[in-house]
């Protein structure tokens, strides 16, 4: 399955990442979205439901619509989420949540911190 190679299984459908990872894994959720192992220590923040659903259809439009710029990509995508029904969203929430399980499993301490304005501000100026 050319398109969204990484979420298609030709006899079963669609395999979500989640699926694919053993048991065994010392890293269950970079390998489930199969992830560079990192150089730096900054540990990315768990996919959500849209952005599981947008790694799919963007595969799919930019292999259908290559002139489009990524801006435009992600501006139809937004469009296309909100229109989706509830039903529609919940195979994505539901894997959203299942990778959500893998990253605690791999990151036990993590605790979201995001920046603060002023220290990002404070940061690039000491530039």
């Amino acid at each position: 399955c050319r398109v969204a190679e990484r979420f298609c299984d030709m006899e079963h459908g669609l395999l979500w990442p989640s699926q694919g990872v053993g048991r065994e894994s010392a890293t269950p959720y970079t390998d489930a979205i199969r992830r560079r192992k990192p150089s730096q220590p900054h540990i990315k923040r768990p996919l959500n439901p849209f952005m599981v659903w947008s790694q799919i259809e963007r595969q799919k439009m930019t292999e259908t619509t290559p002139d489009l710029h990524h801006a435009g990509i992600s501006k139809h995508l937004g469009k296309r989420w909100r229109g989706l029904s509830q039903q529609e969203r919940n195979p994505y929430i539901e894997e959203a949540e299942r990778l959500r399980v893998l990253h605690m499993m791999e990151y036990p301490d993590y605790k979201y911190q995001p920046r603060k304005k002023g220290k990002m501000k404070k940061y690039l100026s000491e530039w």
